[in-house]
């Protein structure tokens, strides 16, 4: 099973200008109920409020950037549909403010929470790499052992600004496979797709992507 990393296009013949949006003038992230008070892992007990504008110049698109930090994807209604058709992790779809030129459009916050990632894994199986940031021969690759192994790397590595890491080989456990959308936690700062979900994307013609092969996944 081939994933892609997914995240929004820069590409300006694309979405017309960057940034695509900003915060809306009338939109404050840090008050109560404000897409920065939802954590990643976990889904909020209120309607999380997020309000976005589309730059005059820029093109509406089916994935659209945001602003300020936030986990999961922006759609509006039709990729909405589409992924409603695949396999998802738990998941909520939250109604967002998105507007452009003063016209409200139809846009959503796929908003999910995976199970925990590392009881998919084939931890034993798979490997990591520690790179040096600036010296690309300075690397070793390690397996990935435990969970509380990899936690304690992370940590480590959150403090030290030489080195990294990065995901050498992954081998997926056959439940986790069934996913069209999969995260991996800090292994990977992006969503993953499966091949089937792109190929729907593509045949659909569907736009503001930018999709890369995740080629650590065995």
């Amino acid at each position: 099973m081939k994933y892609f990393s997914i995240s929004p296009t820069n590409d300006l013949e694309v979405i017309g200008h960057y940034p695509q949006t900003n915060f809306s003038d009338n939109y404050n992230p840090a008050l109560p109920e404000s897409h920065w008070q939802i954590k990643f892992n976990e889904f909020p007990d209120f309607k999380p409020n997020y309000k976005l504008d589309i730059h005059p110049k820029a093109i509406p698109t089916n994935l659209i950037s945001g602003t300020g930090g936030y986990h999961g994807l922006l759609i509006d209604f039709e990729l909405k549909q589409l992924l409603e058709q695949h396999n998802l992790p738990q998941c909520h779809f939250y109604p967002i403010d998105v507007q452009h030129n003063n016209k409200l459009l139809n846009y959503y916050w796929l908003h999910y929470v995976m199970d925990d990632v590392w009881e998919n894994i084939e931890l034993e199986s798979s490997e990591i790499r520690i790179q040096h940031l600036s010296n690309l021969n300075n690397y070793v690759v390690l397996p990935m052992i435990n969970k509380d192994y990899m936690t304690h790397l992370h940590n480590y590595f959150l403090k030290n600004h030489e080195f990294h890491i990065i995901p050498e080989k992954i081998i997926l456990k056959n439940k986790i496979k069934e996913l069209d959308i999969i995260d991996l936690s800090f292994l990977h700062s992006k969503p993953l797709i499966s091949y089937r979900l792109k190929k729907a994307i593509e045949e659909q013609g569907m736009n503001g992507f930018g999709l890369k092969l995740f080629k650590p996944i065995r």
